[in-house]
């Protein structure tokens, strides 16, 4: 992989966060955080797998658009 979330999270760099939540037609949520800043990175364990925690801040883009939630 080619991600280093350590150097992101020293270096500050921002993100975009966005996924979508569901399939069924009227039951979708799409999450949207068009710039977030990492505040703390470890390391985490899920079944024999190495992990990272990634816990972010949501950072402003243009105006009042910190968090978007559609449902649809």
């Amino acid at each position: 992989s080619v991600f280093n979330p350590f150097a992101a999270w020293k270096n500050g760099t921002l993100a975009r966060f966005e996924f979508l939540l569901g399939s069924a037609a009227g039951n979708r949520i799409f999450v949207q955080a068009p710039r977030i800043q990492y505040s703390d990175v470890n390391y985490g364990d899920r079944e024999k797998q190495v992990t990272h925690g990634l816990s972010f801040d949501l950072k402003m883009d243009q105006g009042d658009d910190e968090l978007r939630l559609v449902f649809f």
